[in-house]
This record gives C-alpha cells, structure tokens and sequence, in this order.
C-alpha cells in the first residue's frame, strides 16, 4: 500500500517512548512496508546520565534500507540533554523508513513523541 495523503487521513494517533541508548546501532521508530501510514516525528531528545563524561549519539534514518544521518557523533554533555528533532524541524516516516540510533557509550536515554497518520 502507499502513503497515504496526510490531508485526508481520517485517523490520528498521538505516541510517544523512550529507551536507553547503546554502542550497537538499535531500530528505534519504524514504519514498515504495507502499514498504510505516516509517522510524523516531532520531538526527539537525548539525555546523558553520566554525572562527569561526555557521550556521543547518532541518529539514522533509513529511507528503503539506505542510510542518512540526521546527526553523527553529536556530543550530549554529562548529565544534560539535546533536542535533536522538534516541532521547529520535524521529520515524516513513511512506509519502509525507520530511525536508528547508538552513542558511544551506554549511558545515554533518548525520549521521542510522533503522530501516526493513517
């Protein structure tokens, strides 16, 4: 099925989560193949929970299995956080897309919020 036209969706559904960051790239937000929606990422933050050192992280979309980096070795100083997508520079997901992420190390939390369309 295709994507389907944003402005005659009939359903929409608000979502959010969270999940801990590793060093291993990790599937975090998917739109699979055959959905029939949209996914519109509007909030994304990472968190660094280590009180002394820096962490790194990385997002990456995957448009049908190719990789782009939405950000590459972004430092999140200790115990702070960064916005890395909001309503100010939002993303869509649409069918076959996905968002990965990893940091340089395992002390890293990431929070998002998305609008899924269908």
């Amino acid at each position: 099925m295709s994507n389907p036209n944003i402005f005659s969706s009939t359903k929409l559904y608000s979502k959010s989560g969270g999940a801990s960051v590793t060093t291993t790239e990790t599937a975090l937000i998917g739109n699979y193949r055959g959905s029939g929606k949209i996914l519109k990422i509007f909030m994304l933050q990472v968190a660094n929970n280590n009180g002394g050192n820096t962490a790194e992280v990385t997002l990456v979309l995957y448009k049908n299995s190719v990789a782009f980096n939405i950000v590459k070795s972004v430092p999140v100083p200790a115990d702070s956080s960064i916005i890395i997508l909001s309503k100010d520079n939002q993303i869509y997901l649409e069918e076959n897309d996905m968002l990965k992420i990893y940091g340089s190390a395992s002390n890293l939390d990431v929070v998002y919020s998305y609008e899924e369309l269908s």
